[in-house]
């Protein structure tokens, strides 16, 4: 068994060791905030102060005393309180598939109980070890908790509010959060120094790329149900003993009250005025402006040009433009002697545009010019042009009557969705406050309080089919405090919140109502019974010499040969690679055999021909990087389970039975 000191202990892990204490450095905190700041939200937000509780290690009460680990008492008030925020934690983790009803109780108290007795252990070693984080490196980690935060930054306000709905202080936070750190470092620090030696490595491997010829026969449960004959004493034998299996679930009817935008904007009748000015600033989306086709002939002239300059091209463009209208063909003359290469090989073409797309100058003579109009030379920054107006394709489109209809439904639907997101808030808040009923914050909302049908933890109709309602309505908050729900988020633009107003609790079915399905469970159980006997009795055959082909062709058994596989061959049921691979190997080229019972009832025959063991040199050097950091990881896992055993049968542990 590995013995564990401070100094080794605080060197695996980076730390300084100063006067027998570990002394954790900021870096090193912030280095590893990622799972520190998850377990700190979860604590805040989903389990309030994580199984063992705030009062596991501030001491606690003068009740019952249900355990003792060296002189360090669990009260029945702590366990009580962990086993209670233990059942927070599955009802939030598991929503709508959580199930009270299918929890032992009892077994859930000991393993609770074992878990708490496991921590005292932990931090009896903490303190032997003289490990601490120092308040400043606390404090740093909740400012970086998200949960805290506004707009990235540390946020006093909502700090402090998270901490009163949770009931909590700062000082009880910090000392939560020191608890978990101080904890953790004993088990990070073992589990660092983890390592497997060649030979076990060597042995996972080999035992890891294993192959296995395999062939299995299958036996259909189904085949042999109408073989099966229940009597009716049976299926009251059943029902007596079973009745905590009929049971009509739990279930509860629903009010509330539901914001979508188009709830939203419900009562949302625009004004004319305000649909005259949406008309105008987006009326390309209704009116298509007018559009000019024109060519031009560009002679270069810079911005800078002399009188000299100006007066030689604008000569030319006289000259060009004389041409023109005595009848040389504009596109020619554009194509020899424009300077605007991208137009040129079209014929001086600049297709379709619309008024404010060219230059000032050249945009007012082009929309003053008639259809097949030729202008006066034009000057702007590029040079000097000669246009062409080619084509008009006049303004079309809706008027403001014509639009009307268009117009009120956008309008209407931008406005919902403003008015939703401003609602969406407010909402949050209304229904916070007013915990007692939804009426009140309806009226504020302008929406209905509606109702649902019967909903129960797994199923229901309407809003009951949504799990994330099924699992606020279940929750300690709403079904056993009787207050509103929070918030829930169906979607981005569609929220809901909720209240009980009828429940029924969980109860019995009579044994008429379930009757038929007794009947039908006892011949599946019996069909699965006499399926497996069939099977060993072939199994038996096989092992005995009869030919498994016989069966390759079977009308109702199924024989598959899927030849040397491995753990993890994809196509085979998870069971039947497990039993092939814990059966031994076979001796003098005869095949083993095994009978097996599917989760899903159908019996299987395993046949097992022959072994490849696995070599290292089947893997990559990468492969076999991943494989030997990852059976480090598992012996370090090992080696910290191999502490908490030490320490538990090195420790003095008394306990007594809690009560339930």
């Amino acid at each position: 068994m590995k013995k564990y000191d401070a100094e080794v202990l605080a060197r695996d892990l980076g730390f300084f060791c100063y006067d027998g204490t570990v002394k954790l450095m900021l870096q090193e905190i912030r280095d590893r905030a990622q799972g520190v700041i998850a377990w700190v939200i979860v604590v805040l937000i989903s389990v309030p102060f994580a199984l063992w509780g705030i009062q596991d290690y501030l001491g606690g009460g003068g009740d019952q005393v249900v355990a003792d680990v060296d002189g360090s008492e669990i009260t029945q008030q702590q366990l009580d309180t962990a086993v209670q925020n233990y059942r927070i934690s599955l009802r939030r983790q598991l929503g709508a598939n959580y199930r009270p009803d299918l929890i032992n109780n009892e077994q859930m108290r000991e393993d609770v109980l074992n878990r708490l007795i496991q921590q005292r252990l932990v931090n009896e070693q903490k303190q032997h070890l003289k490990l601490s984080v120092g308040d400043e490196a606390i404090k740093q980690q909740i400012r970086m908790i998200p949960a805290f935060q506004r707009n990235g930054k540390f946020d006093r306000q909502s700090f402090d509010q998270l901490l009163a709905q949770q009931g909590q202080t700062e000082a009880t936070l910090v000392q939560s959060i020191r608890f978990e750190l101080e904890s953790k470092i004993v088990s990070n620090a073992v589990q660092a120094t983890g390592f497997i030696t060649d030979s076990a490595f060597d042995e996972q491997i080999r035992l890891r790329l294993q192959k296995r010829d395999l062939r299995y026969l299958t036996l259909p449960y189904s085949l042999f149900e109408d073989q099966q004959t229940i009597t009716e004493e049976a299926v009251s034998d059943w029902y007596e003993s079973h009745q905590q299996d009929y049971v009509e679930p739990e279930k509860v009817r629903l009010a509330y009250i539901e914001l979508t935008p188009a709830a939203a904007g419900a009562a949302i009748e625009p004004f004319d005025e305000e649909l005259r000015t949406l008309y105008e600033e987006t009326k390309e989306q209704y009116v298509t402006k007018e559009q000019r086709r024109a060519s031009h002939i560009l002679l270069e002239l810079k911005p800078d040009a002399d009188e000299e300059q100006v007066a030689a091209v604008m000569q030319k463009a006289q000259s060009l433009l004389q041409q023109i209208k005595q009848g040389a063909d504009f596109a020619e003359i554009a194509k020899q002697e424009s300077a605007d290469p991208g137009s040129a090989v079209q014929g001086g073409d600049l297709g379709f545009f619309e008024k404010g797309m060219m230059a000032d100058e050249f945009d007012k003579v082009v929309f003053s010019l008639g259809k097949g109009q030729l202008s006066e030379p034009v000057r702007t920054s590029f040079g000097v042009h000669l246009i062409k107006l080619v084509d008009i394709r006049p303004s079309s489109g809706q008027t403001y009557e014509q639009a009307l209809p268009k117009l009120r439904e956008a309008y209407i639907e931008a406005e919902s969705d403003r008015r939703f997101y401003d609602l969406a808030e407010e909402m949050a808040n209304l229904v916070y406050e007013a915990q007692d009923n939804l009426e009140s914050s309806a009226r504020e909302l302008g929406v209905e309080v509606q109702t649902s049908g019967w909903i129960s933890r797994n199923q229901g109709e309407g809003i009951g089919e949504q799990a994330a309602v099924r699992a606020a309505a279940f929750s300690d908050d709403v079904l056993q405090q009787g207050n509103n729900s929070e918030i829930i988020e169906l979607a981005a633009d569609h929220l809901l919140a909720v209240r009980i107003i009828d429940h029924q609790d969980a109860q019995p079915r009579s044994l008429e109502s379930v009757h038929d399905e007794v009947v039908e469970q006892l011949k599946q159980q019996a069909a699965r019974k006499q399926a497996l006997a069939a099977a060993q009795k072939l199994a038996d055959e096989f092992a005995a010499g009869k030919s498994v082909d016989e069966y390759a062709a079977h009308d109702d058994y199924i024989l598959k040969s899927p030849g040397y596989s491995t753990r993890t061959t994809a196509g085979i049921d998870r069971q039947i690679l497990q039993t092939a691979f814990t059966m031994p190997k076979p001796k003098n080229d005869m095949p083993l055999f095994r009978a097996i019972s599917l989760p899903s009832g159908d019996a299987v025959v395993v046949a097992v021909y022959g072994v490849q063991e696995g070599e290292l040199s089947d893997l990559d050097k990468n492969s076999l990087q991943a494989l030997r950091e990852a059976a480090s990881r598992t012996q370090a896992q090992d080696d910290y389970s191999d502490m908490l055993a030490q320490l538990k049968d090195q420790a003095d542990i008394k306990i007594s039975k809690p009560q339930p």
